[in-house]
């Protein structure tokens, strides 16, 4: 069999991450639709490789060894995965390597890289990181290394590619602009609804402090309840003494980790989808909604207003509950008609259906091959 691509899969879980581990999951669908998955070999730990299996039968699964080492050589895993994926791919002649995360082995490989960075937002928004000093110079330096040690950069975004020029402007040459791939779930019916919904709160970045002191001022006058979904964050006490305090145990709900069938039945139920993050590199979940047919309400900052396509409703500033409260009644009180969403959906589905995408991304890796021009 001629591999034209392996892809480093080793970075992720069953249980998902956040929107990396979904554009690595749906890039594997996408290259099942286009019909090239006989031409992609996968790397990945034998803990999801049925996993992968199950997500798209037609690629090739290699499973890669695990050494017992003990908590202060976890780092030599990470090497140790990198040379047995460079010595399987030289072996059968696989031209080209995918990293769909950061970040990657410090050193050049002996066949073509690319390399999904996802964002480089530790450099513009340090407060929303919930890192240590130390740990923000190591997470600049990684990034550095990658710039300088992969082939090709694909940006999430036209704002995630301007920020990697902004601080990394001597590997401008190496990036390409793709978007993230979306498989879109049913259309939500047009019945009644329960809920204002936040996804993937897991995160520090995420500003769900914001969206609860919104949901404060309002929850009074409408009926719908505030559901947050996701793992339960590091400060998921501060946010539940935050609930308490306004009185709304019973209006909020955190889920933690929810099953696919649970997620689509709280879509399905969701009169409003709200994404108040600080920083996005792309921000797949808003128009995961969008495309479902759910009025969505963003924060308008970084690359949200860009890949909503300026169809979505904006609020700013993004740390102001007030402004997005506001919002949130605007929608209530003037809601965007079923002919108008099933427009929005059809736009968002048009550009980022995870079948476009993963055509971009093989035309991508066929124009490595012939050393063509992939600048976009």
């Amino acid at each position: 069999m001629s591999y034209k691509v392996a892809i480093d899969m080793c970075y992720f879980y069953k249980v998902h991450m956040g929107g990396k581990d979904e554009v690595a999951y749906n890039l594997l669908k996408g290259f099942d639709k286009i019909g090239v998955s006989d031409q992609v070999v996968c790397f990945t730990y034998k803990k999801i490789a049925d996993y992968i299996s199950e997500i798209n039968p037609n690629v090739k699964v290699c499973v890669v060894p695990k050494i017992r080492t003990g908590r202060f050589f976890g780092g030599f895993h990470f090497c140790f995965r990198n040379y047995y994926e460079e010595r399987w791919v030289i072996k059968n002649n696989v031209p080209i390597i995918l990293f769909p995360n950061k970040p990657t082995i410090k050193r050049r490989l002996r066949i073509t890289t690319i390399e999904i960075p996802h964002d480089i937002s530790i450099y513009e928004d340090i407060r929303a990181s919930n890192c240590t000093d130390r740990q923000i110079v190591k997470q600049k330096k990684d990034i550095v290394d990658d710039f300088k040690y992969r082939d090709y950069i694909v940006a999430i975004s036209d704002y995630d590619k301007s920020t990697m020029i902004k601080h990394l402007p001597w590997g401008k040459d190496k990036i390409t602009r793709i978007y993230d791939p979306i498989y879109f779930g049913d259309r939500v019916s047009y019945g009644q609804k329960k809920y204002i919904t936040a996804l993937n709160i897991q995160w520090e970045h995420k500003n769900v402090k914001t969206l609860i002191k919104a949901f404060s001022r309002i929850a009074s006058k409408i009926e719908y309840d505030l559901i947050l979904v996701g793992r339960y964050p590091e400060t998921i006490e501060e946010l539940r003494r935050l609930v308490s305090e306004h009185k709304l145990e019973d209006r909020v709900k955190f889920t933690g980790f929810v099953s696919n069938e649970e997620m689509s039945s709280i879509i399905d139920k969701t009169r409003i989808y709200v994404n108040a993050s600080l920083f996005e590199g792309f921000g797949m979940t808003a128009v995961e909604m969008m495309g479902r047919g759910v009025p969505t309400i963003v924060a308008e900052n970084t690359a949200q207003p860009e890949v909503t396509m300026g169809l979505c409703k904006y609020y700013s500033p993004t740390e102001d509950s007030v402004a997005l409260a506001e919002k949130i009644m605007d929608e209530i009180n003037n809601p965007t008609s079923e002919k108008e969403l099933d427009r929005i959906a059809e736009a968002v589905r048009a550009r980022y259906s995870y079948e476009v995408i993963a055509k971009d991304y093989w035309d991508l890796i066929m124009s490595t091959l012939k050393g063509g021009d992939i600048q976009s």
